[in-house]
C-alpha cells in the first residue's frame, strides 16, 4: 500500500483541483496537497525489516562450522555496516545540496525560495575538468554524482573530507551532527574489524606462544630429542583435535550429564556404525555402546595390543596412523595388508566383542603417531548385552533365528575374562519378553530412533521370545 500511495503523482492532481480559475484559498490548498509526497518516506518503515536481518544472520552463523568462516561472516558484517551508512548519507547529502529537493516540497512558498536563492555545494563552479572549462555537480549525470558523495561520506568518516565543502548554515550543522557520529562509527568499525582479522589465528598464536615456553621447558631439564619430539607432537595433535586451547570445552563442562552422554554418542556414531559387528545395530544398541566406549588419546609408540594375549579392548581410530608388526591379519572382516612400512589398520581387535570367549591378538599395534581412538572395553561391552539383551540378539547370535536361556547362560559363563562376572551372569534368567516394556520406557534418542536400524534386531528378538514361550 506505501509502495503504491508513493507512486501516485500528487502534484499533477493538486494542479488539476486547483484549474484556471480558482480562487486564492483553492489554490492554497491545492499547493500543501504537495506535502503528500512526504509519503515517500514511508517507505523508510520497510527499512524496519531489516532487523530481521539480525536473526538471519544468527542462523547463518549457527550453521557455520568453521571458526575462520565465522570470522570472516562477521568482517563482513562490518563492512555490510559502513557501506549502508556510505549510502544513506550520499543520497541525503546529495538532497541537503541541492535547490529543489523532497525536502524542500515541504516548505512554503517564502521558505523555498529563500533556499533557492542560498549557495549550495552542487552549484560552485569548479575549474579542474580534464578539458578546462568550469562544471558544478548538479550538471553531472547521477551515477556519478552518487559515486562522488559515497566517495566523500566514506573521506567525511575518516575525519578527511575532500574537494567540495559546505557553503551555507544548513549544509555546516549536517556536516557537523554527522562527523561526529561518523567518527564514532568509523573507530567501531574499525576496531571490529582489527579483532576479526586477529580471531583469525588467535587460537593458533596463542598456542604457539605456550608451545613456546614449553620447548623452553625441555631445554632447561635437558630432555632427549626424543622426549621432546614426543611431546611437542602429542601438544600438537590435543591442539589439532582440539583438547586444549578450544573455548567450547568452559560451555560444554556446564552441560548436565544426559546432555554430555548424548554429545559423545553424536561424536562418535559414526566411527562405531563403520565397524561392522556393530554396524546393523540400532540406535539404543549403539547410544548403550557410546556409554561403555572412551575416547582416548595415544602418544607415539604406544601400545594397543600384543600378538598371542588376549584382546580385552575393540579400538577404532578416528585420528592418526598405526604401526603393524609381523605382517598381514584380519580384523573383523577387513583384510588389512598393513605391514611396518605399510597401511594404517583403522580397527584393532574387532573380533573380541563377536564372542563372549577368550580371543588373542594376531599382532602386535603400536602408534605410529599421537592417535585419537574409541576404547570399547571387552568386559562392559558384554555387561551391556546383559543389561540390553534384545537389543544385541542379532550380535551374539548372527547365524541362529532362535536361542534359549542356556545358550545364552552357557554363553557368559565361558568367557573366561572375568570369573565374578560369569559367576553373576550364571544366576541370571533372560527374558526377551520384557523388550516390550522397555520399548515403552523413555529413551534420549526415542526422537532420533532409526527404523532401519532396528527392523533387524527387533524382529530376530521377537523370533528367539517365542522359541523360548514355545520350549
Amino acid at each position: 500500500t506505501i509502495d503504491f500511495v508513493s507512486t501516485i503523482p500528487w502534484s499533477v492532481f493538486a494542479d488539476l483541483m486547483a484549474g484556471e480559475d480558482a480562487s486564492g484559498n483553492s489554490a492554497q490548498v491545492a499547493k500543501l496537497t504537495k506535502v503528500v509526497k512526504f509519503v515517500r518516506f514511508l517507505r523508510l518503515m520497510r527499512m524496519l525489516r531489516l532487523a530481521k536481518l539480525g536473526i538471519i544472520w544468527e542462523r547463518i552463523e549457527a550453521k557455520m562450522g568453521s571458526l575462520i568462516l565465522l570470522q570472516i561472516a562477521a568482517l563482513v558484517r562490518v563492512l555490510f555496516i559502513v557501506v549502508s551508512i556510505c549510502h544513506w548519507n550520499a543520497c541525503i547529502w546529495w538532497m541537503v545540496g541541492q535547490p529543489s529537493s523532497l525536502i524542500t516540497d515541504m516548505m512554503s512558498d517564502e521558505a523555498q525560495t529563500d533556499w533557492q536563492a542560498k549557495q549550495h555545494w552542487s552549484m560552485i563552479k569548479r575549474a579542474h575538468d580534464v578539458d578546462g572549462e568550469s562544471w558544478s555537480w548538479i550538471e553531472k549525470d547521477r551515477a556519478e554524482a552518487y559515486v562522488f558523495c559515497f566517495y566523500w561520506t566514506l573521506g567525511v568518516m575518516r575525519t578527511m573530507p575532500s574537494e567540495v565543502h559546505p557553503v551555507n548554515l544548513v549544509e555546516r550543522v549536517y556536516v557537523m551532527l554527522f562527523m561526529f557520529f561518523a567518527v564514532s562509527a568509523f573507530a567501531i568499525s574499525v576496531t571490529l574489524i582489527t579483532q576479526a582479522f586477529l580471531k583469525i589465528g588467535e587460537r593458533r598464536r596463542i598456542f604457539n606462544e605456550d608451545m613456546a615456553f614449553a620447548r623452553m621447558h625441555l631445554r632447561n631439564i635437558q630432555a632427549s630429542e626424543q622426549l621432546q619430539t614426543k611431546v611437542k607432537t602429542y601438544l600438537t595433535h590435543l591442539f589439532n583435535r582440539r583438547r586444549i586451547q578450544a573455548k567450547e570445552a568452559n560451555l560444554f563442562g556446564q552441560l548436565p550429564p544426559p546432555l554430555t552422554k548424548l554429545m559423545k554418542f553424536y561424536t562418535i556414531l559414526v566411527h562405531l556404525r563403520s565397524m561392522n559387528i556393530l554396524a546393523e545395530l540400532g540406535k539404543r544398541a549403539l547410544y548403550a555402546v557410546s556409554e561403555i566406549s572412551e575416547v582416548v588419546d595415544l602418544v607415539a609408540n604406544e601400545r594397543l595390543c600384543t600378538k598371542g594375549q588376549a584382546a580385552q579392548a575393540a579400538f577404532i581410530v578416528i585420528e592418526g596412523f598405526l604401526r603393524v608388526f609381523e605382517g598381514a591379519a584380519r580384523f573383523g572382516r577387513r583384510e588389512s595388508n598393513s605391514d611396518i612400512a605399510g597401511m594404517s589398520p583403522r580397527f584393532v581387535d574387532e573380533d573380541c566383542l563377536a564372542t563372549p570367549d577368550v580371543v588373542k591378538s594376531h599382532q602386535t599395534i603400536l602408534a605410529r603417531t599421537p592417535c585419537e581412538v574409541i576404547c570399547i572395553s571387552k568386559r562392559k561391552f558384554y555387561n551391556a548385552v546383559k543389561e540390553h539383551p534384545n537389543l544385541f540378539v542379532s550380535v551374539l547370535f548372527p547365524n541362529q533365528h532362535a536361542c534359549t536361556q542356556e545358550d545364552w547362560r552357557e554363553s557368559f559363563t565361558t568367557n573366561t575374562l572375568d570369573e565374578d562376572r560369569a559367576a553373576g551372569l550364571a544366576n541370571v534368567n533372560i527374558d526377551f519378553d520384557r523388550k516390550k516394556s522397555c520399548e515403552s520406557q523413555s529413551h534420549p534418542i526415542d526422537t532420533d530412533a532409526s527404523p532401519e536400524g532396528t527392523r533387524g534386531v527387533t524382529k530376530h528378538a521377537t523370533s528367539t521370545a517365542a522359541t523360548i514361550s514355545a520350549g
